[in-house]
């Protein structure tokens, strides 16, 4: 069972971090790149915690610190094979008579992308992104001057969803996080869809709501859908950015920040 659950403080990168008190619950994130790092916070409170990178597991103790250590790495691998991985964070206490935390504040990656002059940012108005139902959408989303562009699509419809489809080997999805922003899901072509969660503390636009790289050349589609939690969250698309790899060109090294 896996119980996950959001803490709010200031503290926090972005003000908010997701933790969990249960033994065996777990986070897991799927990344293209050649590098990975875990943050959270670490104090008494904190227990034993299991991180699993491609199959391989090491154990860690959370709860060494004396007083509280926030936005701390608290797993880090570098130099892996530039491509596609996977890395989960399990709560792995024994002493089931004390409920001790385990939190990820924030994930950072490294991943190697083309120059900017072969990236293509595709905004939310272009037609290749199709909006679902389209009455269940909006154009006038709050901090719309915020937005790429001046424009946005918003949706607070439970089930409402957005696909867009492009020609790239990468792609990043840019949205808005924040109190007003929803659970939502991901799928990619045929895949599972994913679950991630933008709401946060305090609002922040043109935030990555999803990556992937490493895709085979040719067409391929996201479908995004909003799955609130509580009536009245959204989901809100900005722009999505996609890079191609067709020619031969000098590589450059980029990472990546999620918030969790």
């Amino acid at each position: 069972m896996t119980v996950l659950f959001l803490l709010f403080t200031a503290s926090y990168f972005g003000g908010t971090s997701t933790g969990t008190q249960f033994t065996g619950s777990a986070a897991s994130f799927l990344f293209y790149g050649s590098a990975v790092w875990l943050f959270g916070s670490q104090d008494a409170s904190h227990g034993v915690y299991n991180v699993t990178l491609d199959g391989v597991t090491s154990t860690f103790n959370g709860g060494t610190a004396a007083t509280t250590i926030y936005t701390t790495p608290i797993f880090s691998a570098t130099g892996l094979t530039l491509g596609n991985h996977s890395v989960s964070l399990a709560n792995a206490q024994t002493n089931n008579s004390r409920s001790l935390l385990v939190d990820l504040d924030y994930i950072m990656w490294q991943n190697d992308i083309e120059p900017e002059a072969d990236t293509a940012v595709i905004e939310d108005t272009m037609s290749a992104f199709v909006y679902e139902p389209p009455d269940a959408w909006t154009t006038d989303p709050q901090n719309i001057s915020k937005s790429s562009n001046g424009t946005a699509h918003q949706t607070v419809t439970n089930g409402a969803y957005v696909t867009f489809t492009f020609s790239a080997e990468s792609v990043v999805l840019y949205g808005s996080a924040g109190p007003a922003m929803s659970g939502y899901s991901v799928q990619l072509d045929n895949g599972n869809p994913i679950m991630y969660n933008a709401t946060r503390s305090n609002s922040y636009e043109g935030v990555p709501l999803f990556v992937a790289a490493g895709l085979s050349a040719g067409v391929h589609m996201l479908k995004v859908v909003n799955l609130p939690t509580t009536i009245g969250l959204g989901l809100s698309i900005d722009f999505a950015s996609i890079q191609t790899t067709n020619r031969l060109v000098t590589y450059h090294s980029v990472i990546y920040t999620f918030l969790c």
